[in-house]
This record gives C-alpha cells, structure tokens and sequence, in this order.
C-alpha cells in the first residue's frame, strides 16, 4: 500500500441534478370505449388505451419517413463534454459527505455472498445437508452418520479390505461379527469427547489431528474493506478460507461485509449479527477485520475519499460509527465475563488491521491498540509496523494467522511465530505488531489476563535492518545517521541455531566513517522460536533507554 497525505478537511460538493420526464398515454379528444352493434355475436373487450398508444406507435415505425432536407449552411461542431479525471477532486464518483450520516437507506450492507440486501432473515441455525465425509469430503464406499446424541457427523466407512475409508470396520474372521453396526456408530470426535477406546481403525492421516486439535467455537467475522481498493484481496482471501473451513457446519460461521466510504457509517445495520451471537449467550469467537490504508503522520485509518483526498479516523471512532457501541460493548463485556471463567473457552475477540505500518509503527497509536487489551474490551489486536504493506506478500501469512487461532486454537503469540516466523517474504517485507492477553487459570480456576505488546521483526544486515531496527543510527553522537546509510557485517564468531542471536555485528558509517566493531545484541531483544534463524522480537514501543541503545536521541 501507499502512503497517503494527511487528512484534508475542506471538499468540494456537487449537487446532484435532477431531471423530470413527463408522458401521457392518451390523446385528447380521443375516445377509448367502442359501442357494440345489436344483434351481433359478442365482441372481443375493447383494447386498453395503453395498447391503442403502443399500436399507434407501431403504424408510425412503419411508415415512410420523408427524405431529411440538405441545407448549405455549415452546422456548428458539437462539442464533446470532457470527462474529469478519475483522480481529480472534482470526479464524478468522489462525492464525500458527512460521516455522522445514519440514513440506513443510503447504507451499502452485503451478506456472504456478496448481494446487497438488508434481508436478515437468513440468520437460522438450520445445517445445509451434508452427503459427504466431514474428514476427506468425499463420498467413500459407505457413509454411516453417527448416532451420538447431538452429533450426526457423517464418516465414510470401509467394510472389507478392498474399501478405502477414513474409519475401517471388518469383520472377525472366525465369528463373521462387526464391533460396530450402522446403527450403534459413533465418529472418532465423539468417541474423544466420551473419553470412550475406539474399537476400529482410523485410517485417516489427518483424522485424529481434526478432532484432537481444533476450535469449536461459533464465528463472527466481520470484514471492513476501504471502497477505494478495486478488490478486496486481503478481505475475500481470508472469507473464503474460513468458509471452507466451517462448510462442514455453515451455522457456526457468520460473516458481514461492510464499505469504509462517506455515508455508509449505519451501527444499526450490524445489530442482526450481534443478535446472531446473542442467540448462543456470546459463546463463541468474534474476529473484525479492517483493510484500509493508515496516515502516515497519525496512523489513523482511511474511511472516505480517494487516494489523492482521504479521510482518516482513530481507530476507536471506526469501531463506533461502523459497528457502534452498544453492539461492541454486549458482545465483549459477555464474552470478558466467560473468560474468567474456567468452565468454557476461552473465547477469542481480535482485531486485524490490514493497512500500512504506521498503525503499529508510531508510539501514540501503537499505545491506543494496546489500551483495547488492557480494558479488556479485545484479547489481541494485530497490525503491521513497518511503513509501506503489500498486501500479495503479507496476506498469506496472515491468513495463516487468523487460521491458526480462529481454526486450529493455537495461542496468540504461537500462532504468529508459525505464520509470520516461518515466511521469510512476508516478515521481511514489514514487522508485525501484536498486542495480546496472555491467559492462565490459578488454583481457585480462574483465568488470570496478562497483556504484552511486542513486534515480530526479521534481522537483514544486507538491508540495513540489524536485528530487524530500520530505525538504527550511528551511535556517535555528533552523526546520529540512518540505518540506510551504514554498512552492517557480522563480526567474529557466527553462531547459528537458536544462539544466533549472540553473533556480533560490526557497521560502518557512510557519512562520519566511523567502524565501530563487536557491538553485542541489546538484552532486550529475544530471538524468536523458528525454524529458521533470524527472527527477534522485543517489547513495543520501546523505551527511551531502548531508543539510546540503538542511537536514537530523544
């Protein structure tokens, strides 16, 4: 993404005009009734005056039209009207208008496939038949239901050695029996919950890891997509993962698409999909997703305009007009309450901003994202910090995130190292903010909430970033020059594996020429757990004694 100007507060508004076309069906004068003559057979009903005007209309297309007269006189030129510019403040389509707009009429509302409609009708809890195997999605040689109170699942089952199923159930050679029948069948997951042995074979490769490891929370997801992108890709991609993911049962995933454009700030319009989750008392997960561009200077987020002329809003005023506050606050004081809990969840509440890095990169914003987890209102909020963000190269991992927390239930911080610290691409093309609630159950079994914010970084000496800092200076105090201009080089021993992190780097200034040698990794930076090397993280935003031990003067 690019970065954008600051919010410009003066637009230029054109009024719509309107023009009124009048017709008349009938002719003046014109009688529309016909006498019937006596003693005659009845009569077809007298024609419409609308069906008399359509057959006049008829009779003069067919008629000759005379020859056009040819005059000798030259007809002045027609002028054609010029287009304005799709980038021009003054182009047709960029009409802003006032964001405290509430006209539920004027609100562009889109369900989950994509049709603009305000029929909420369609939030039933009723499961879409399923005919094939909820493990391969296949049909198999037999397909047996399970008879589990509440469950129904069904499996595809092999009954002799040349059938290839998810579960196996033969026959005892000498006997001829079957442990299991179609009608005393229970799946795998059931026979997990029961804590019950399963007397057949699971043959499965990812059938025990399905029903082991996977959250079984119902979904909330809502995606807020800036209507100056030609196309959502961050926002479609990590729909249509999801819905695949919960297409085995459609009625535990919800999803609401809504625009960021002048106009379209209707909290009410989101009322039905709180109500969605109302209906099972708030247990489950609630993901929103924003997709905007951010201000460089504020890291406030575009909601209206165009590239050349956007408005920009504090994160928390998004989250008001577009979501409201009675809406956010039912569903998180709800789901805060379940957490303490230790009897159910926990429940997930996150926040995903898909924009550029100054979001998570400036002090003043970065401190606002971690007040969400700290007040308890969301368990994570994830953003990026660098400055530009492409989304082809972040959004797979990102992807992968949402999937491993929302999906595959893996912790917060967990689910970032496995995504994020396993691409290299991704982490080297921005650092990733995240602030989470870390939690843990005492001895009385209740949930305790400890919070940290820290960045994912990736460290390139090549490009200027030792230990992922492209805020580094020189560290004499009479240069203080940039990261960019200083050459960085490992220096004496190299260690590798998870020591990396203590190999020494040496750098040499390209405005004083000072080489200053064997400079040891700052305490404060952690090497990240990857399979690859490379990857730190450090508490954000740093400290004024962190910002001295990089050079940087505050």
């Amino acid at each position: 993404m690019a970065s954008l100007p600051p919010r410009l507060s003066h637009f230029a508004q054109a009024e719509p005009a309107f023009i009124q076309a009048k017709s008349s069906f009938l002719t003046p004068g014109h009688s529309t009734q016909a006498k019937p003559l006596a003693n005659s057979a009845p009569t077809a009903p007298a024609p419409r005056p609308q069906q008399q005007q359509l057959v006049q209309n008829n009779r003069r297309r067919t008629e000759v039209a005379p020859a056009p007269v040819v005059s000798n006189e030259k007809q002045p030129a027609k002028r054609k009207r010029r287009r304005a510019d799709s980038n021009s403040p003054d182009a047709p389509y960029v009409r802003l208008v006032s964001i405290t707009d509430d006209d539920p009429n004027a609100m562009d509302v889109e369900d989950v496939d994509g049709l603009k409609s305000r029929n909420f009708q369609a939030f039933d809890r009723i499961k879409d038949p399923m005919i094939c195997c909820i493990y391969c999605h296949d049909v198999g040689p037999y397909i047996w239901t399970c008879q589990a109170e509440g469950c129904g699942n069904p499996v595809c089952v092999g009954l002799s050695e040349c059938d290839h199923g998810c579960v196996n159930i033969f026959s005892d050679p000498e006997t001829g029996n079957m442990s299991v029948t179609e009608k005393t069948f229970m799946c795998p997951r059931c026979h997990r919950d029961k804590g019950l042995a399963m007397t057949y074979n699971v043959q499965g490769y990812s059938v025990r890891q399905d029903f082991l490891y996977r959250n079984r929370f119902p979904l909330l997801a809502i995606f807020l997509s800036w209507s100056g992108f030609e196309s959502p890709f961050a926002s479609n991609l990590i729909r249509l993962t999801l819905e695949e993911h919960y297409r085995r049962d459609k009625s535990r995933l919800h999803i609401m698409t809504r625009a960021l454009r002048a106009g379209n700030n209707c909290p009410q319009a989101m009322t039905p999909s709180f109500d969605w989750m109302r209906e099972f008392n708030y247990e489950g997960n609630l993901l929103i997703f924003v997709n905007t561009h951010s201000d460089t200077k504020t890291g406030n987020l575009v909601v209206s305009g165009n590239e050349r002329n956007p408005t920009s809003i504090p994160i928390y005023e998004l989250l008001s007009k577009y979501i409201g506050d009675h809406n956010l606050r039912a569903a998180t004081h709800a789901i805060s309450a379940i957490n303490k809990k230790a009897g159910v969840g926990p429940c997930i509440r996150g926040l995903v901003i898909c924009a550029c890095g100054s979001t998570g990169r400036l002090d003043d914003s970065a401190l606002l994202l971690t007040r969400f987890v700290k007040e308890d209102i969301l368990d994570f909020v994830l953003t990026f910090s660098g400055v530009p963000t492409m989304d082809p190269v972040v959004v797979p991992a990102l992807n992968r995130f949402i999937e491993n927390v929302y999906v595959y239930g893996l912790q917060m911080w967990d689910a970032l190292e496995e995504s994020f610290g396993e691409d290299r691409h991704a982490l080297n093309q921005s650092p990733v903010f995240l602030s989470f609630a870390e939690m843990k159950t005492n001895g009385d079994k209740v949930r305790q909430r400890t919070v940290h914010t820290r960045v994912l970084a990736y460290s390139n000496l090549r490009d200027g970033r030792p230990w992922g800092l492209d805020i580094y200076r020189c560290l004499s105090a009479a240069c203080n020059a940039p990261a960019y201009n200083m050459v960085f080089h490992p220096h004496g021993k190299q260690y590798y594996g998870k020591q990396w992190v203590q190999t020494k780097i040496k750098y040499e200034c390209l405005e004083c020429g000072v080489v200053q040698k064997a400079i040891s990794c700052p305490p404060w930076i952690h090497a990240a757990r990857s399979q690859n090397y490379g990857r730190v993280w450090y508490e954000w935003p740093l400290s004024a004694e962190h910002k001295r031990d990089i050079g940087i003067i505050c």
